[in-house]
């Protein structure tokens, strides 16, 4: 089940990617660059006819990555993993919102910026933790193959928390004095790594699954 789940999570956001880059190109008319476009800007006006074409596929990417979390708490009960699996409810809230906030909205949109980032941090870290405590109970060696997922996950958050330039959402000025958007804004560009490594964080339940299952 978790297998199928974290498979699923990962189709469906492949699935969002693929569709809605191509989809913004054609609408722009200029190629979507992710070190310097944020979420809601590859999403259509909601008048759009095909606007939740847009919506499900990473909709349903979140709710299995959520549901993930929350079958794990259900089979491995207990209340570390039942705050993770209400953590990646959180997140998955927060990358939902994020979809919708522009920056016209920018205190709230790096609110949940930083919402997103530092608790994909803690669910990683707790991870982490909870493999010690496998590694202890179980002595097997797949517990190192998780660990070092949410090793670099958690180093991974750690560097975009403590970037200098993370808030940085200067322009530049064109010769005839217009603004042009920066080739790079740090906070897109770690958004958007982010969305696609945050599936990760799922490879620790299916090995901790598997590890229990062999005793």
């Amino acid at each position: 089940m978790s297998i199928a789940l974290a498979i699923a999570s990962v189709v469906f956001l492949v699935i969002f990617l693929v569709f809605s880059f191509p989809a913004y190109q054609k609408r722009e008319k200029e190629k979507f660059d992710l070190r310097n476009h944020f979420y809601f800007e590859i999403l259509p006006p909601k008048t759009d006819n095909n606007f939740m074409l847009f919506i499900i596929p990473i909709s349903l990417s979140l709710l299995c990555f959520v549901g993930n979390f929350v079958y794990f708490a259900i089979t491995d009960f207990g209340a570390m993993n039942v705050v993770m699996a209400f953590i990646s409810l959180l997140i998955a809230f927060s990358v939902g919102v994020l979809f919708f906030l522009p920056l016209s909205k920018l205190r709230e949109r790096c609110l949940f910026s930083i919402i997103f980032i530092v608790l994909t941090a803690v669910l990683n870290a707790l991870l982490a933790y909870e493999e010690t405590v496998y590694r202890q109970m179980y002595l097997n060696n797949l517990v190192y193959v998780a660990f070092a997922v949410n090793g670099v996950i958690l180093l991974f958050t750690l560097v975009i928390i403590f970037s200098p330039k993370l808030f940085d959402f200067s322009t530049k000025k064109n010769e005839d004095g217009t603004n042009e958007r920066k080739r790079v804004y740090p906070l897109a560009l770690y958004e958007w790594l982010l969305i696609m490594v945050l599936p990760l964080s799922q490879i620790s339940i299916i090995l901790m699954e598997i590890i229990k299952k062999q005793g």
